[in-house]
């Protein structure tokens, strides 16, 4: 999947990203910005992170952590 809307291949469903996905970039176009476009600020669905232990660099300021935290606060009514 390149960086287009992810909407225009998968309208709604379940979509798996690792957490380097989350980080990846092309340009001006981001991963991260790419699937919180297809969350929209209406989201009440799951966020499921496996191996969550991956996530902990937020505390040491590195991208994945960082990512994983914004996803969250970017998502509230996500469960």
């Amino acid at each position: 999947m390149g960086y287009a809307p992810i909407e225009e291949q998968l309208p709604e469903g379940v979509l798996l990203v690792t957490y380097s996905c989350l980080v990846a970039s092309s340009g001006a176009q981001s991963r991260f910005d790419q699937l919180l476009a297809w969350l929209s600020g209406s989201f009440d669905g799951v966020l499921a992170f496996d191996e969550a232990h991956k996530a902990k660099g937020a505390a040491h300021d590195q991208p994945v952590g960082k990512a994983v935290v914004r996803l969250q606060q970017m998502c509230p009514r996500a469960r």
